[in-house]
């Protein structure tokens, strides 16, 4: 769809040429969860199999990042994750 849209004048855009990786940023307008060791190990178990975890899993070679990931919504989470999430990436 992407080629269409940008040779709709007469490009020469190839996506399997031209596209190495797409690369979505957003920053979070929400707020993520901040988990409490006071009540939230009881419903969601152990740290691995917890919510925020267990959405960071790659899938092929498409990987997660975000604050969300550690269940903090500060800077330094979404500094971290982006890392993990590069470190995720096959053939690294």
């Amino acid at each position: 769809m992407i080629d269409r849209t940008v040779n709709a004048r007469g490009g020469d855009f190839d996506p399997d040429r031209d596209i190495d990786e797409i690369m979505i940023n957003r920053w979070n307008y929400g707020y993520a969860h901040e988990l409490t060791s006071l009540w939230d190990p009881s419903l969601y178990g152990r740290y691995e199999d917890q919510p925020q975890r267990r959405a960071i899993a790659p899938f092929r070679n498409i990987t997660i990042a975000n604050s969300d990931g550690q269940a903090f919504a500060y800077f330094h989470s979404a500094v971290q994750e982006g890392y993990r999430a590069v470190q995720d990436l096959p053939g690294r």
